[in-house]
């Protein structure tokens, strides 16, 4: 299980960096980080999957990916007490429990 945490920590960080410009000595852990970082981890997720629907690549990331982070995002912003709401077909690929908490689900 850590070896899986570390990777998903190394791809955050290498995708932060390469699309927002963060920078690599302040590293944040969705897990882990603040709320400002998971706030921004799950508007990033919407942007790497926009731009991968409309056929664009983005290193490192494909749509199986994008969904299954986005599922662990969405976790924690609910266990964070924060409202999850619907914003683009990403949100379609929520698992079933997570459908039923997000407002203005479809």
């Amino acid at each position: 299980m850590n070896d899986y945490i570390e990777r998903l920590e190394k791809l955050r960080n290498n995708i932060s960096n390469l699309l927002f410009k963060l920078n690599p000595d302040k590293p944040y852990n969705t897990l882990k980080g603040d709320d400002k970082a998971l706030i921004f981890d799950h508007s990033m997720l919407h942007n790497i999957w926009n731009k991968l629907s409309k056929g664009e690549k983005v290193e490192g990331w494909v749509k199986s990916k994008v969904t299954f982070v986005h599922n662990m995002a969405v976790k924690e912003m609910l266990k964070r007490g924060f409202k999850h709401t619907y914003n683009s077909k990403l949100d379609d690929t929520l698992s079933s429990d997570l459908k039923k908490q997000t407002v203005g689900m479809k």
